[in-house]
């Protein structure tokens, strides 16, 4: 069968986070792709997403926001 991939990214999200919903053998998956993790094992369609929207800007600002919950909450 084929797979469906549909993404979402919120407007309102400041750090871009790409919603994946995977549709495979009518099993839907879903999960959350952050400006930090490795998206080279993805579709295509959520590689080219991700080129185009996490900035280098973005990329740091989530970094360093990762960093500030470490402190914070512990880790």
């Amino acid at each position: 069968m084929a797979t469906i991939v549909n993404t979402y990214v919120d407007p309102n999200d400041e750090y871009k986070r790409i919603s994946v919903i995977t549709d495979t053998d009518g099993k839907r998956h879903r999960k959350i792709l952050s400006p930090t993790d490795d998206v080279s094992g993805e579709p295509d369609i959520v590689k080219n997403l991700a080129a185009s929207i996490w900035t280098d800007s973005i990329k740091t600002a989530y970094q360093n926001k990762m960093n500030a919950d470490l402190i914070k909450y512990g880790g």
